[in-house]
């Protein structure tokens, strides 16, 4: 797991600077999914209503997709959660099961899998679902494990919230834990993916973005190409034939979150070349700061500029007609 997910923190000798280091990376944390949002210390599940946050003074740090299913064998998981400091594990699997189980049946099933056979289930809130939970030991070929697990079923899909480690680490963070599981956040019902304010600010819960818009009027409509559905975004806003705007956003996973140039030239491609139908006379102009960074500039023959940088993780572009692109870019703002 250090390995895989640590690979620039802080060396186990010195505890105080890696808590520091974990803190930083979870606060940094952004991935997006074609259902999924992840930001910091909280996963957002948009196709089944879900949010689940970790406390943003502890150590969790969070995976999701298929940077989850890297780390445990034969489980199809949503997310994957790892505290190093107090070596606790947790996943997140939401998984199709019949029309006719319940949450009990659900339940006695997790256990199971688990095999915890016969364990004690306490009816609790799974969000705002009734759910189940229980909590037991096993023993494995490392040692002896403990387990805390919170199950629910909606809308023909189970839910199952696990968290294990160490017998003695689970007793001695037990508040932590149940403070993750009284935060969560679950009605079943569909969360929108993004939504335009009155004054005509669009604002991308998936993304991660709020994008003012010079006015009302704005038509806006998804314009992701099926290759990118996933891993990126594309939006694009209209308000006349003059009038266009176009806003990306790549997540390149963990293979490009060193500098992203990678991805950069992709975008670069993708935007100059393909969307603003310039595959010559594109001029590249002097940087024009934005999220911090000397982002790419172009100018086309046809009128039309392109804006691209990135922040270490992500890349964003941002695509103008008739519209200023300056002044658009310095209200294009990350969200928490």
């Amino acid at each position: 797991i250090f390995r895989a997910g640590f690979p620039r923190i802080a060396p186990l000798a010195d505890p105080s600077g890696l808590e520091a280091a974990l803190r930083v990376a979870q606060r940094e944390r952004r991935q997006i999914g074609l259902d999924h949002a992840l930001r910091g210390s909280r996963y957002t599940d948009f196709r089944h209503g879900l949010i689940l946050e970790v406390p943003a003074d502890g150590h969790f740090q969070l995976w999701a997709g298929s940077e989850a299913r890297g780390f445990v064998d034969g489980t199809d998981l949503d997310l994957y959660l790892f505290d190093p400091i107090s070596s606790l594990h947790g996943m997140l699997v939401v998984e199709p099961v019949e029309a006719t189980m319940d949450v009990d049946a659900y339940h006695r099933a997790v256990l199971d899998l688990i095999g915890l056979p016969g364990e004690r289930a306490d009816s609790v809130d799974f969000g705002a679902r009734p759910g189940r939970a229980s909590e037991g030991e096993t023993e494995l070929e490392l040692g002896r494990m403990r387990w805390v697990v919170h199950t629910t079923v909606a809308n023909g899909h189970g839910f199952r919230l696990v968290f294990w480690g160490w017998p003695d680490d689970v007793r001695a963070h037990r508040d932590q834990l149940r403070r993750i599981t009284e935060q969560l956040a679950f009605t079943g019902a569909p969360l929108p993916l993004g939504q335009m304010r009155s004054d005509g600010t669009w604002v991308d819960h998936r993304m991660g973005f709020t994008l003012p818009l010079p006015g009302t009027g704005w038509r806006s409509e998804d314009a992701t190409p099926p290759r990118l559905a996933g891993p990126a975004g594309m939006r694009l806003f209209t308000r006349s034939e003059e009038e266009v705007v176009m806003a990306l956003v790549v997540d390149p996973g963990p293979s490009g979150s060193s500098d992203g140039q990678a991805a950069i030239e992709a975008v670069t491609e993708l935007m100059v070349r393909r969307f603003a139908n310039q595959r010559e006379g594109a001029v590249e102009r002097p940087p024009m700061r934005w999220l911090g960074r000397d982002g790419r500039r172009f100018e086309m023959p046809n009128g039309m500029q392109v804006l691209i940088s990135h922040d270490g993780q992500q890349v964003y572009a941002l695509l103008t007609h008739g519209v200023d692109l300056a002044a658009l870019a310095s209200g294009f703002q990350l969200t928490p």
